[in-house]
């Protein structure tokens, strides 16, 4: 019912920043049904509405739209919008750190165990002080304990 009062409210043609709102709350609501790409895609709708208007949060938004993808199992796709993230020059450094974590991740999934160390290895020299560095320094030991890396 909150998905059908959500959709009808867009057809009201409100403005960017309350379609945002309303994609947003969309892919929230996907989320929580575990429909996990319908929510990536609306994040990444909100996200490019929001870009000239509020850009901080279309990064969040962005990001929660790859983390989306990610958990639906489409780890190539993730790791595209990861990199892309990553490559961005105004991202605050917990969400840097993060895609670059999740970055090694998509890398980890695909069994790059190679490229999944030097993300892993890239995060800890480069942000040294954040949690997502010593989640990634336990990932990389995890890495070479098994071999996998080379």
């Amino acid at each position: 019912r909150g998905l059908e009062l959500l959709t009808a409210a867009l057809s009201a043609d409100p403005d960017a920043r309350e379609a945002a709102t309303l994609h947003r709350a969309i892919g929230l609501c996907h989320e929580r049904q575990r429909r996990y790409a319908r929510a990536s895609r609306e994040h990444a709708f909100a996200s490019q509405l929001l870009i000239g208007l509020d850009p901080d949060l279309s990064t969040e938004l962005r990001v929660r739209a790859a983390d989306d993808l990610f958990r639906a199992e489409m780890i190539e796709a993730a790791a595209e919008e990861y990199r892309l993230i990553f490559g961005l020059e105004s991202v605050p450094d917990e969400l840097r750190s993060w895609s670059a974590f999740q970055l090694g991740n998509c890398y980890f999934r695909n069994r790059r165990y190679t490229k999944a160390a030097a993300m892993y290895e890239s995060l800890r020299s480069a942000h040294q002080t954040s949690f997502w560095s010593e989640q990634a320094e336990a990932r990389l030991a995890a890495i070479f304990r098994s071999g996998a890396a080379g």
